[in-house]
């Protein structure tokens, strides 16, 4: 894992900080007086984004300038000094770079490691046309997922400009196990497929491994998307339960261009009143104009609003992670890896697997949008996705604060938790 400290949940990068271009300037001074410099690429101090197994940042401040976006990124701050920063007057503009993490990570008691189980009789084959439908900001894929999966060859592209899509798998510690999150951009890239076999995906790898990335990052990556439907199954918290300034305004940038941003709405829903995770506000999902995707229960033809296990009696005192709507997010099915051993034991994986969470009712949900704008060119992305909405059964399930229209079940033609 990657250097993070925090408290109270919310995790930042230890030194960094994110800075509003309009006040650059007058911060300057203070900044560098603190320590601070703008953030180069491998500098003398050495930079752990260089290592070859992470996510390439490259030059991260041009790429946040030519994208159009406010705000840059200093580093070399005590860590103390950094973290204070949120509640500093003397730095108006100054923000903490979030740690976000494959969504999955936020358990409150569930989530955890995928599940060993066999394929499909036969893997249907993707027919996508390359033209690019749904963007994937994940974990990438492995390096042999093409003889793992020839079935995905035509649907995955490898996009990202500076970014190396290769999920290393065992990054850190590299000690002959997955890690935490390995192979999660390759089973979310299979289960879209399983849901739509006509799409084309847009991949950019932004997670490590281990699960993380961070506000900088998922900002410049989600600026150079083109498909008109995001999938995020990442998110995290903040320290002042605000929205990240630059993550929101990335966010912002994208629907001004009309994509549909969809993302994981937490596992949290376990958390116990007093929890770290309880009753808070899980970005960017949390934001106005991304929508949410909670996850309900769908084995054997149930309808049951999921709750991580451990979460208790789930009585008034269970903290939720609200959404928009609520997908399949339960045992279910897609592509993985093949030949490692499960990390807790037992039989290694053949190249499929089930897992549990919001990040895997995201992509159902996307997958299912990027169909209908496929199918509707010239229609706008998010007026298709706002009619697909309202077309969907109301729940009386948690909705998002602010929302207008109560929360919505979807339950797809094609079932993810069976072949």
């Amino acid at each position: 894992m990657t250097d993070l400290t925090g408290t109270n949940g919310a995790w930042v990068r230890p030194g960094e900080v994110l800075v509003e271009l309009g006040v650059q300037a007058s911060v300057e001074p203070e900044l560098r007086r603190r320590g601070a410099r703008p953030y180069e690429p491998g500098g003398a101090a050495g930079d752990w984004r260089r290592n070859p197994n992470a996510p390439n940042y490259g030059n991260v401040n041009a790429r946040l300038a030519e994208r159009g976006i406010g705000y840059r990124l200093w580093t070399g701050l005590p860590v103390v000094s950094a973290v204070a920063m949120g509640d500093d007057a003397q730095l108006p503009g100054v923000h903490l770079n979030t740690v976000m993490v494959a969504e999955d990570f936020y358990q409150g008691g569930g989530g955890g490691f995928p599940r060993v189980v066999s394929g499909p009789a036969v893997a249907a084959e993707s027919t996508g046309d390359g033209v690019a439908d749904v963007a994937v900001l994940d974990s990438g894929v492995p390096a042999d997922w093409q003889g793992i999966h020839p079935e995905l060859k035509g649907s995955i592209q490898e996009v990202g400009g500076l970014l190396p899509n290769i999920d290393p798998l065992d990054e850190n510690p590299a000690d002959g196990k997955l890690d935490a999150r390995a192979g999660h951009g390759l089973f979310i890239c299979g289960l879209i497929v399983r849901m739509v076999r006509t799409l084309t995906i847009q991949l950019t790898r932004v997670l490590h491994a281990s699960g993380e990335t961070d506000d900088t990052l998922v900002s410049a990556a989600l600026a150079e998307t083109t498909a008109p439907v995001v999938n995020l199954s990442l998110g995290g918290y903040t320290v002042d339960n605000k929205p990240s300034p630059l993550l929101a305004a990335a966010v912002s940038l994208a629907v001004g261009r009309g994509q549909v941003i969809v993302a994981a709405a937490g596992n949290a829903a376990g958390a116990q009143l007093g929890s770290p995770f309880w009753n808070r506000p899980f970005w960017p999902a949390a934001l106005p104009d991304v929508l949410a995707v909670g996850a309900f229960d769908s084995c054997g033809g149930a309808e049951n609003l999921w709750y991580a296990p451990g979460a208790g009696d789930h009585g008034e005192d269970v903290g939720t992670n609200a959404a928009d709507v609520y997908a399949p997010g339960v045992k279910i099915r897609s592509t993985y890896v093949d030949g490692w051993p499960h990390p807790q034991g037992g039989t290694s994986f053949a190249g499929w697997a089930d897992w549990d969470g919001t990040s895997f009712a995201a992509p159902i949900v996307a997958a299912t949008i990027a169909e209908a704008v496929a199918a509707s060119p010239g229609t706008p992305a998010r007026q298709l996705a706002a009619t697909w909405f309202t077309g969907q059964i109301p729940k009386p399930w948690p909705k998002k604060p602010g929302a207008t229209l109560n929360s919505r079940i979807y339950k797809p033609p094609v079932e993810p938790t069976d072949w």
